[in-house]
């Protein structure tokens, strides 16, 4: 007895339309990627556009601001009014703007870093109004440091100067001065900080120029803050804050910067010693 097979010409159409339907599948899932990777570079383009253009925001900010601050006449809140008013398009259309809720003339805190025996200045006082109390009680430091060995405990010192409100400070005058060095472990730190300490030097109806030395550790980040004697938070005026907005295509940056309103005091007086006398090592 002789099989008989049936013809099967439908099978070939079968495969047919699978093999197209698996090359469809996998062109799009390879223009999907394609996509993917060519908007991700674009946005990398755009965001740094946007930085730059943050940045030259912020860079036109401190030009005016530094020129300003030369003229003991300015007001700071005067100054950061202009600077509030500052935008640019460029060629390329990247933007900036500043931000003028953001761009002000007091802060709740001030963070720095701090190298071994370099120190920071903090003016604790309202420049545009010295003969504003601002009842400072203590002042509270907190920082990270990075000492050379394991197991080494930085040190900070604190110097204030301390000069009746109503006149700008004058070292002719021989203000006082309280110095005080702080070794990490003697307060419970904060969190996010290996160390604090609370100065205490301070009395109400004052105003004081702060300046913090680290010692012996290099100190990544410092923060200050101000309080009276409720223990209630001071802001800490005389520090420009300037916020810029950067803008090119779908992407923005933001950029903040800060700058003290009165020029720094030299640390040099920290390394000299000097009298009309003769000194006998």
């Amino acid at each position: 007895m002789v099989a008989k097979f049936k013809k099967q010409n439908g099978s070939v159409l079968v495969f047919a339309v699978l093999l197209m339907f698996f090359a469809a599948a996998t062109a799009i899932t390879l223009s999907i990627v394609l996509f993917d990777e060519i908007r991700a570079a674009q946005n990398v383009d755009q965001s740094l556009k946007a930085y730059y253009a943050a940045e030259s925001g912020i860079e036109q900010s401190l030009d005016y601001i530094i020129l300003e601050r030369q003229d003991k006449s300015a007001i700071l809140e005067d100054t950061l009014t202009v600077v509030r008013g500052y935008s640019a398009t460029f060629t390329d259309q990247a933007s900036y703007e500043i931000d003028s809720t953001e761009t002000v003339s007091q802060a709740t805190e001030l963070k720095f870093d701090l190298n071994i025996q370099a120190s920071q200045q903090l003016d604790l006082f309202n420049p545009d109004d010295q003969s504003v109390d601002l009842g400072i009680d203590s002042i509270a430091l907190d920082w990270k440091q990075d000492c050379p060995a394991d197991g080494d405990n930085s040190r900070v010192e604190v110097t204030l100067i301390q000069w009746v409100p109503g006149a700008w400070f004058d070292p002719d005058s021989n203000p006082p001065i309280y110095k005080n060095i702080y070794t990490c472990g003697s307060e419970v730190p904060v969190e996010d900080y290996d160390c604090r300490a609370i100065e205490v030097s301070p009395s109400p109806g004052y105003n004081y120029r702060l300046r913090v030395k680290s010692l012996d550790c290099n100190l990544p980040q410092v923060q200050a803050q101000l309080y009276d004697n409720a223990d209630s938070r001071i802001n800490l005026f005389g520090q420009a804050v300037v916020k810029s907005i950067g803008s090119y295509g779908r992407s923005r940056q933001a950029l903040e910067a800060r700058l003290p309103w009165s020029l720094p005091l030299t640390g040099l007086a920290d390394y000299v010693i000097f009298s009309q006398e003769d000194l006998v090592k």
